[in-house]
């Protein structure tokens, strides 16, 4: 199930939360603000060789409180 939440478009996320739970004003900016701060990066190392570092725009960050329990 965890693997699911890998996947997850910050907007797209942002807009159920608006449309569906009702969230604006600050708790919505607050939800952008922790989803953005985050500026998750990715590299995969094995042994000698490492690839180039690319940015994640989807996922959701570990422990996340609307990440899976």
């Amino acid at each position: 199930m965890s693997a699911a939440f890998d996947t997850v478009n910050h907007e797209t996320l942002l807009d159920v939360l608006q449309t569906q739970f009702g969230l604006n004003d600050s708790a919505l900016r607050w939800h952008k603000s922790y989803l953005a701060v985050a500026e998750r990066t990715y590299r995969v190392v094995t042994g000698e060789a490492e690839s180039n570092i690319t940015e994640l725009d989807y996922g959701l960050p570990q422990g996340s409180s609307v990440g899976p329990y």
